[in-house]
């Protein structure tokens, strides 16, 4: 690497780490496994300048991150001309390389052209890490009006109704058609190994219908429940197929290929077909209601904390200072095994005030 090049790169992260880093809340627990999971580092004067010319604009003047999700990351390109651009940014957790953004932009462009729903054009995007930007990314138009979230409760009946009718229009829209195959859609020019025809039947004209077959393809699906983790480099059953019974059937030979996979780590002896005794069916039971009751507390929660430990920023220590006297109180209340259990899941609380407290 020359001197320059490394000297630009140091610039790009320099000035831009924040860009990079997911900066929209916290995690009470295992926080830096969850924000490497969130990291992505991009070429930042690439994707303006790409940006740019999708939208025949001489030059960008301003990138705001507008927001972040679990998967992805939101920019606001500002041009010279005054026209804007709204680029997105997998994060490594978003799914297999390259099919979950070619599958998005496809998605979106037959969502936008043959079912005629009104859903952002894609300006340009790149599915590969072998591109200016050194990431995936999307250029897509920028939706104009405001968030439904935040003017609701300020309509009129009338106003509420127009919208409920727009959305069912567009349920209709997406209703009005189906597919020979259970799967992701692409474009077929970037169709790969395991990709078939599209084809589709239902109320619409033959001249769509034959659109799709020259222009899309449908491929395995690309939902976390068959990619996560270790299961991406295992030989799971994702599609497509022909009937929503070969999909049912597809999921439980996955998790047969899972339990194969890790049946000696489990530590069981135990013959098959499993047999229960009359305790095991009582201890199943009283774990039940364990998890119920784990389930109504993490409902109680909601819009504080989630299940994986986010919090927002502002409400971080104010999670942290709540799961600290929940751990006082159980050690306090708790005996013998029970208590030992939860005193080391729950240790994280302790460090964690012990770091806020310090810092």
């Amino acid at each position: 690497m020359s001197i320059s090049t490394f000297a630009s790169a140091k610039s790009n992260t320099l000035g831009n780490e924040h860009f990079f880093r997911y900066t929209s809340g916290r995690w009470l627990w295992d926080e830096e496994k969850q924000l490497q999971e969130r990291y992505k580092k991009f070429n930042v004067e690439e994707l303006k300048w790409i940006g740019a010319e999708s939208i025949g604009a001489k030059f960008c003047i301003s990138i705001t991150k507008l927001d972040e999700g679990g998967y992805n990351k939101v920019f606001r390109l500002v041009m010279d001309n005054g026209s804007s651009v709204i680029a997105r940014i997998p994060c490594p957790n978003a799914g297999p390389p390259f099919k979950t953004t070619a599958s998005e932009v496809a998605t979106m462009d037959f969502a936008r052209t043959i079912l005629n729903i009104s859903v952002p054009k894609v300006h340009s995007w790149s599915a590969v890490l072998d591109n200016p930007v050194e990431a995936e990314y999307i250029l897509m138009e920028e939706a104009c009006g405001t968030s439904l979230g935040d003017s609701w409760e300020d309509m009129g009946i009338h106003s509420k109704h127009k919208i409920v009718k727009d959305i069912v229009s567009m349920d209709q829209k997406l209703l009005s058609i189906s597919f020979s195959r259970y799967g992701n859609i692409y474009f077929a020019k970037d169709s790969f190994a395991g990709c078939e025809k599209a084809e589709i039947s239902g109320y619409i004209s033959e001249e769509l219908k034959k659109e799709v077959e020259e222009r899309f393809t449908i491929g395995p699906v690309v939902g976390h429940a068959f990619w996560r983790r270790d299961q991406s480099s295992m030989p799971m059953e994702r599609g497509p197929w022909k009937t929503a019974n070969d999909y049912l059937k597809a999921s439980a030979n996955n998790q047969i290929t899972w339990l194969s996979q890790y049946w000696d780590e489990m530590g069981h002896n135990a013959g098959c077909p499993i047999h229960f005794t009359e305790e095991d069916l009582q201890s199943h039971m009283q774990d039940g209601e364990g998890f119920n009751e784990q389930a109504d507390f993490w409902d109680r929660l909601e819009g504080f904390i989630s299940r994986d430990g986010w919090t927002s920023n502002e409400r971080y220590d104010e999670a942290l200072e709540m799961f600290a006297g929940i751990r006082e109180e159980g050690l306090k209340q708790l005996t013998g095994e029970e208590r030992s259990d939860f005193e080391k899941q729950s240790r994280w609380a302790q460090r964690s005030t012990a770091r806020a407290d310090g810092s």
